[in-house]
């Protein structure tokens, strides 16, 4: 299976976004991930469905936002409305009473849904929403600030997660973000990742294009290991 890239643009030029957002199709990204920050579920502030909105104008690759909020429920329709294709909230962020139906509410407008999971978050947290999932987001770092080293045994915490949304019979995206590059993605995919966020790996040079594909191809390892 290729693996995705999808480089998050909080590590871009913030000045430059539309011309970021317009450059990263071309250059081999499957999706755009897209970093959303309250200043209350996690200390740092980004930007919101304004944004998004006018961001959407600039490109047909697939938007992916990822909401680290309190309030996740509050805001849908807001996001829904900016154009997002895939939505991820945070297993942290509410309860089965309510994560639920913000998850039903996600794919019945046409949209892929998510969770993520902090590192410090027990995985078996998902399993109440299996059933409905079109992917996990795993967090390798603490949720909030770009370029934090990933925690020890990642490619466990991958492999952890896998075995729980294998035995669904579903096709469920693993999505790895957080210090995520081509010197260590290649483990990553082989325990089961799927998508890799990537800021800084992509965005460290000029060269998009080739970030990404170095990126791919360390992941392309995994497979021809396999």
């Amino acid at each position: 299976m290729r693996l995705k890239i999808a480089p998050s643009i909080l590590g871009a030029n913030l000045a430059e976004l539309g011309s970021t957002v317009r450059a990263l199709g071309p250059a081999g990204a499957d999706w755009i991930h897209l970093d959303v920050m309250d200043g209350h579920f996690v200390p740092n502030l980004t930007f919101g469905p304004p944004v998004i909105a006018a961001l959407r104008a600039y490109t047909d690759v697939v938007l992916d936002a990822h909401l680290m909020v309190t309030n996740p429920a509050d805001l849908l329709p807001a996001y829904l409305a900016a154009g997002v294709d895939r939505l991820t909230v945070h297993v942290e962020a509410g309860d089965e009473g309510t994560l639920r139906p913000l998850l039903q509410a996600i794919q019945a407008a046409g949209k892929k849904c998510g969770l993520s999971l902090k590192p410090g978050t027990d995985a078996t947290s998902l399993t109440p929403y299996l059933d409905l999932l079109d992917q996990v987001l795993i967090m390798l770092v603490e949720p909030g600030f770009a370029g934090q080293a990933p925690i020890a045994h990642p490619a466990d915490r991958v492999a952890e997660v896998v075995a729980l949304t294998r035995p669904t019979g579903r096709f469920i995206e693993v999505v790895v973000d957080g210090g995520v590059g081509p010197h260590n993605i290649t483990p990553l995919v082989a325990a089961g990742a799927t998508v890799a966020v990537a800021a800084s790996s992509v965005f460290k040079t000029p060269d998009w294009a080739g970030n990404i594909a170095v990126l791919r191809a360390a992941g392309q390892q995994a497979e021809i290991g396999a």
